[in-house]
């Protein structure tokens, strides 16, 4: 289970949720980012030891605990400045927050939660709720603490509302910016960016190489029985090593995005037509480990 976010980083970003319109500051907390470094001046301000960006929310690393930047104004590029800054962790470590990570909100916390009652929440959804539905629309869509489905929000919330004059196309407009922002940052919106998705268990790939030298013969002689088999015994290894990881929802095994993307890390594709000619030939190689010219069919 993701555990809460650290006390002091929750608080944090309570008090700064304009930081999630921040691309850098998002990148701090949600990705292994190297923390800029310097050196306390008083116990609430601090002096940068190199020329970089500075924004309310950049983390810098200070004696191995991290700090967080607070009160400016804008992004300024600078150096030898004194900022002001707080603790928001007691270690440097690299990956703070997690799209999962849970947090509890309070009535007031963000402006489209109501209720009286706390919420426990996960900073992905806050960070969505805040970008997309507060920021531009204010208290008038209330806090959705569900798995997302943009096209439905926009259906049973923003274009009724719209429709009855509650939100204006100066709203809308802005809801559009926020979402573009936010949906091609793919650091935090693509599932399929983790280390398992992004690399095959390398017992897998031994495997294969034991099924085609094994069935050598017969793939030569185009048995396209012997193909499929040897196919569907890597792709079940390979769901079953992903199994659990953030990534699975996307590469469901029904779903295309398994069938063109994640297959061919592992074998190209299995049965290749012979062109102009009947039956089947076969490239082994993953997509990643090149295809063997010599084994391509020429039909000049």
């Amino acid at each position: 289970m993701i555990p809460y976010l650290d006390a002091n980083l929750q608080t944090f970003i309570l008090k700064n949720l304009h930081i999630f319109l921040i691309r850098d500051a998002l990148l701090d907390l949600f990705t292994d980012t190297d923390k800029t470094s310097a050196s306390l001046i008083t116990e609430t301000t601090a002096l940068l030891h190199e020329e970089c960006w500075i924004y309310t929310g950049k983390l810098l690393n200070i004696q191995e605990q991290l700090y967080a930047v607070i009160d400016v104004d804008g992004i300024i590029r600078s150096h030898d400045v004194p900022v002001k800054v707080v603790p928001v962790n007691s270690n440097n470590a690299q990956q703070l927050c997690f799209r999962n990570s849970r947090i509890t909100i309070n009535k007031g916390d963000i402006v489209n939660y109501t209720e009286n009652d706390p919420l426990e929440t996960t900073l992905g959804r806050l960070v969505l709720n805040y970008t997309i539905l507060a920021e531009p629309f204010g208290n008038t869509i209330p806090y959705l603490n569900q798995v997302w489905n943009i096209s439905r929000i926009e259906e049973l919330f923003i274009f009724e509302n719209l429709k009855s004059k509650k939100i204006s196309v100066e709203n809308l407009k802005h809801y559009s910016r926020n979402l573009h922002f936010i949906g091609h940052f793919t650091e935090l919106a693509v599932p399929s960016l983790t280390e398992r998705a992004l690399t095959v268990d390398p017992k897998i790939i031994a495997r294969r190489d034991e099924l085609l030298k094994e069935h050598a013969e017969e793939i030569a002689n185009g048995n396209s029985i012997i193909m499929h088999k040897i196919e569907s015994e890597l792709v079940a290894m390979d769901i079953a090593s992903i199994k659990g990881d953030p990534s699975t929802k996307f590469y469901d095994k029904d779903s295309k995005s398994y069938e063109i993307h994640r297959k061919m890390m592992l074998i190209t594709g299995g049965m290749i037509p012979k062109f102009g000619e009947k039956g089947y030939s076969f490239i082994a190689n993953s997509l990643e480990e090149g295809w063997d010219v010599k084994k391509f069919f020429h039909n000049l």
